[in-house]
């Protein structure tokens, strides 16, 4: 169980946050009616509301609830992104076709090109913002590959075959299924391997984090 506020924080100030984490909150949403700050205003109906909600979804991810980060931008994001994907696959679906005969449809159509191509440009700025407040859990991404020993396997079935070894992926699956493994028994199974020194050795000193082939090439390249 959680307890959740969702408020339009008219009448929220940072103290009053600070009392309702100290008595058990645990979640705030707040509502922003829009990304735009006039347009947001009018909405609310008076003058700085956007502002000033901003600011305390700001206290809300920093002092007030250190664990939590408000997601607006990503909400904001997946909206827009979702009102623009709509519109572009109908325009895929639409545009294509023709049925020969008078059809003033596509110019209606075509139309709205800007409005999903907007769409999707508040969607990548507000993807853009959200990303500036997060980071990656490098401790916790660490801690999954070092108890992931199993990723080698396929790195292990590469050597046996490159070897010419007989029934190599039939070993790897008795050693693999229906068990957990780490570095120790991976080692054990790689010295029980016929293999040549040299590949055991590599075999050996390879590391979960370390079996990436050329993906750090490929996502630079993008």
């Amino acid at each position: 169980l959680y307890t959740n506020l969702i408020t339009s924080a008219v009448g929220i100030t940072a103290s009053t946050l600070r009392q309702l984490a100290d008595s058990g909150l645990d979640h705030v949403q707040i509502s922003i009616q829009d990304s735009e700050a006039a347009s947001a205003d009018h909405i609310a109906g008076y003058d700085g509301a956007f502002a000033r909600k901003r600011a305390l979804a700001a206290e809300v991810g920093s002092s007030t609830m250190p664990h939590k980060v408000n997601p607006i931008d990503f909400e904001n994001a997946e909206g827009n992104l979702g009102v623009a994907n709509a519109l572009l696959r109908h325009f895929a679906e639409k545009l294509p076709i023709s049925r020969w005969q008078r059809d003033l449809t596509d110019s209606t159509v075509l139309r709205n090109l800007g409005v999903a191509l907007g769409h999707t440009l508040v969607a990548w700025n507000a993807l853009g913002r959200g990303l500036t407040r997060i980071a990656a859990d490098t401790g916790r991404m660490d801690a999954d590959l070092d108890g992931a020993w199993e990723v080698l396997g396929e790195a292990v079935q590469t050597v046996l075959r490159a070897a010419g070894v007989a029934g190599g992926y039939e070993r790897l699956k008795d050693f693999t299924r229906g068990r957990a493994i780490d570095a120790a028994t991976l080692a054990q199974f790689i010295d029980s391997l016929p293999l040549a020194a040299a590949d055991k050795a590599r075999l050996r000193a390879m590391k979960p984090r370390d079996y990436i082939g050329l993906a750090r090439e490929l996502a630079r390249s993008v």
